[in-house]
């Protein structure tokens, strides 16, 4: 969801960057992830400059993203 001001949820930001919404706040509050500029009670809200350091962050480090996204192991002879 996105306000009138322009300002993102975090389930639209998970949304944005394919990631499910409880897996994404994980990594805001292990601070993996940059966190909102904004929150009032309840709520988390992102700017645009929000996502994009947040998209950025994850395309420096596709491990943030889980299991899923990974490349498989190599084998080993």
């Amino acid at each position: 969801m996105t306000t009138e001001k322009g300002l993102y949820t975090s389930g639209a930001v998970a949304a944005r960057v394919s990631m499910s919404r409880a897996c994404f706040l994980y990594l805001v509050e292990r601070g993996d992830s940059p966190a909102p500029t904004f929150q009032v009670p309840g709520r988390r809200l992102f700017t645009e400059a929000d996502v994009l350091r947040i998209e950025a962050a994850l395309a420096a480090n596709p491990d943030l993203r889980g299991t899923s996204e990974r490349e498989p192991p190599s084998e080993s002879p």
